[in-house]
């Protein structure tokens, strides 16, 4: 589901060259449009488990769309398994 989406990892590297690590976004664009606001809103109202991984992922790369996008594929991941046992 999350390589449907388009939130897989892909690294840009060429022979000796290693770039930086992104997500792909060969995916479906209207998955992650859905779950764009509420990635804002999950860390607005800190949201326990969405909140700590936000703040973990910032603290690293000081990049806050990179860590609401780690929120997204947290919420993403979270509605197809409950999608999934249900």
């Amino acid at each position: 589901m999350v390589s449907y989406a388009g939130y897989d990892v892909v690294e840009n590297q060429s022979g000796n060259h290693v770039g930086k690590t992104k997500i792909s976004k060969k995916g479906n664009s209207r998955i992650r449009r859905a779950l764009h606001l509420p990635a804002f809103n999950v860390v607005r109202y800190k949201q326990k488990p969405f909140i700590d991984l936000f703040e973990r992922t910032l603290a690293k790369h000081q990049i806050k769309m990179k860590s609401y996008v780690s929120v997204q594929k947290k919420l993403l991941v979270l509605v197809y398994t409950l999608w999934k046992k249900m």
